[in-house]
């Protein structure tokens, strides 16, 4: 009996695992609570390990206990602080979010071992990387990761009717993925034809989400607290400031569907009430929106440069995008639909549930690759440029980009540079679009030293790849000797 098609969206605030069922439909799978959303958020406690609706409780009582938006340290070394007196790199504690989604996933549609893993589509190499290290350490092997805006435009077109359940287009369409979750922003174009999925641009930020909307609210009361009880601070400590982080959360929802929300703040025997008109949020977080509007600009103006427009810069919404996608669970802010209308005349497409659409995608993808559909199917591009630090013609050491932006994936480049006679250097690999090194990611320092004596400034040719899944390969071919040296070794698991 062949394994159910899962698909698992990931997500900062909330992690959710669909699969496609014997109808070849997407089903959510609720988790051992009854809930078909569970928190991405973590208890650790001696031996004990709590994930999802009991974390976030005691997360107002032992914050110190409780790991929470672990998904925006993805790469990191380390999460940002401690938990339960401990450092825990962040992909440990994803894959204890992993464990339980699988775990409570077997009780309904019994044993899997695969699954889709979705990811932002503005994910670097390294946090793609700790991605598919949290699902082996869960015991989960990724039959591929997928964007989240191409997971979301899979099901969202067959939901609305332009694609067909095997996933065809019965017309050329060009969509804009607007996708705002809990911790993180992307918005992509892709061009589907027929069953040929190509993202042509994305673009976005990794430290952008509903989170930060969320902060607005907390500092808001809090500065109302503050002037009513001299000075007295309800975020001088970690209980206060998850109380009033959950205050927000609430009162930001609150306002998705109603003009005004009263919140409540207790701290040190004082308490306050005020109440946040809908216009009054929308205005002390209009510099957050318009990140993401000028994210959507960069997108339209490079998609007019990869569609051979012109003048990219003058080209009209309607003429590149033919329909927009909302995704998570930060667009059903009221705010969010007004600016894509009035900045492209087009009115988004919020037909499917902005929480589960991500993971139902996965899933339709995972059965598609079960299927055997796997070759070009979905076709995405490099989200950051991958170059090495290497000197420039005037001898300064500079970013000499090898992959530009925005190349299709899978994708390998090749660029030729000298060696010192020694041989003796560090390769170091960049990530990002600057000439200037520090203005950069460094994804990788690789000691390359050939076996055999080189001439002083012997010709290297230096390849680097990028995977379907958009991580990093790459090789240093010594042409005098043809010797080859890889320059990315597996990690081990931590």
């Amino acid at each position: 009996m062949r394994e159910p098609a899962v698909g698992i969206d990931l997500g900062t605030t909330f992690s959710v695992v669909a699969y496609v069922d014997p109808d070849g439909k997407p089903r959510t799978v609720a988790n051992a609570e009854g809930d078909l959303t569970t928190p991405s958020v973590v208890l650790v406690d001696e031996e004990t390990i709590i994930v999802g609706k009991e974390a976030v409780k005691a997360a107002t009582i032992e914050p110190d206990l409780v790991a929470d938006f672990a998904k925006r340290d993805m790469g990191n070394e380390l999460y940002h602080r401690t938990v339960s007196g401990n450092q825990y790199p962040p992909q440990v504690l994803m894959s204890f979010v992993l464990e339980k989604l699988k775990r409570d996933a077997e009780r309904v549609i019994g044993p899997f071992s695969k699954a889709v893993v979705t990811v932002p589509a503005f994910f670097n190499d390294t946090r793609r990387k700790a991605t598919l290290e949290a699902a082996a350490l869960a015991n989960i092997e990724v039959l591929e990761l997928i964007n989240e805006p191409t997971a979301a435009a899979l099901v969202q077109g067959i939901r609305s009717g332009f694609l067909s359940t095997t996933g065809q287009a019965d017309k050329e369409e060009t969509v804009m993925v607007y996708d705002l979750g809990g911790g993180t922003f992307d918005v992509t174009i892709m061009k589907i034809t027929g069953d040929h999925f190509r993202t042509i641009t994305s673009d976005g930020e990794m430290l952008l989400g509903g989170g930060d909307w969320d902060q607005r609210i907390v500092e808001w009361i809090a500065e109302r607290f503050r002037e009513q009880n001299r000075g007295l601070d309800p975020l001088a400590d970690a209980r206060g400031r998850s109380r009033l982080k959950k205050e927000a959360e609430d009162a930001k929802r609150t306002l998705s569907t109603m003009s005004k929300a009263r919140i409540m703040v207790e701290h040190a025997g004082s308490s306050v009430s005020a109440v946040l008109q809908r216009t009054e949020f929308e205005e002390m977080t209009a510099d957050l929106l318009d990140r993401t509007q000028r994210a959507m600009e960069r997108a339209k103006r490079a998609a007019a440069v990869k569609l051979n427009y012109p003048n990219p810069a003058a080209v009209p919404w309607s003429e590149i995008i033919t329909r927009i996608l909302l995704v998570g669970g930060s667009t059903r802010m009221p705010a969010v639909s007004q600016m894509i209308k009035q900045e492209t005349g087009i009115e988004p497409d919020q037909s499917l549930s902005a929480d589960e659409a991500v993971a139902h995608g996965a899933a339709i993808y995972a059965s598609l690759l079960q299927q055997g559909n796997k070759t070009r199917y979905v076709e995405n591009v490099s989200t950051h440029s991958i170059g090495i630090l290497a000197k420039d013609s005037e001898g300064i050491k500079r970013n000499q980009i090898v992959i530009p932006r925005n190349s299709s994936l899978p994708a390998e480049f090749t660029r030729r540079f000298r060696m010192p006679a020694s041989g003796n250097v560090v390769m170091t690999v960049l990530e990002g679009e600057a000439a200037n090194p520090s203005h950069c990611t460094v994804l990788h320092k690789h000691p390359v030293t050939p076996r055999q004596k080189i001439s002083d400034r012997s010709p290297v040719a230096v390849t680097l790849g990028l995977t379907p899944d958009g991580c990093v390969r790459g090789e240093v071919h010594f042409l005098e000797s043809n010797e080859r040296i890889s320059l990315f070794k597996k990690k081990k698991s931590v």
